[in-house]
């Protein structure tokens, strides 16, 4: 007789089914934060005027929700690995979500053009960590952690030129 899974055991697979649990929990989280945000506040920097350096929030969201997607993945890849750090590294994984998560909040509701540079430094230097720690258990996924850490630094270069081409 086969043993009935939980929903949170299929976290910790290692199977197809896990990799789709990640993905799934994964974008299902960043749409949650997205959609409180849309409802509650447009998000836009008050102290910056509208520039061509803009991206529109509907792209800015769907790049979230794939490198939450790619996070999941990466979480999933350090667990099937099956190493003693892979369980902690999975944790560095999902505390690198919610850090990400938390961004919107702990920016000011991106009110703060400075809040916004501090909490981009904050990210940048939060997803090299979480890939430095989990390099020696998957380049790869370390690879895919460092897509935040890109994605960031390209909205932080966005910022500097909508600043400083006016």
């Amino acid at each position: 007789m086969m043993k009935q899974k939980h929903g949170c055991e299929f976290f910790g697979q290692t199977d197809y089914a896990g990799l789709w649990a990640n993905i799934i929990a994964s974008v299902v989280a960043v749409l949650g934060v997205n959609a409180f945000l849309f409802v509650v506040n447009r998000s836009r920097f008050d102290d910056l005027p509208p520039s061509r350096f803009d991206l529109p929030g509907w792209l800015v969201g769907s790049v979230w929700i794939a490198l939450f997607a790619v996070l999941g993945v990466a979480r999933w890849i350090v667990l099937r690995t099956g190493t003693e750090q892979s369980r902690s590294n999975a944790k560095i994984i999902v505390l690198l979500m919610l850090f990400c998560l938390a961004y919107p909040f702990y920016t000011l509701g991106l009110r703060s053009l400075v809040m916004g540079i501090i909490g981009n430094f904050l990210t940048i230097g939060a997803a090299g960590w979480a890939a430095w720690k989990i390099r020696l258990t998957s380049q790869i996924a370390a690879l895919l952690v460092l897509s935040v850490a890109a994605w960031v630094s390209f909205a932080n270069v966005l910022i500097f030129l909508s600043v400083f081409s006016r």
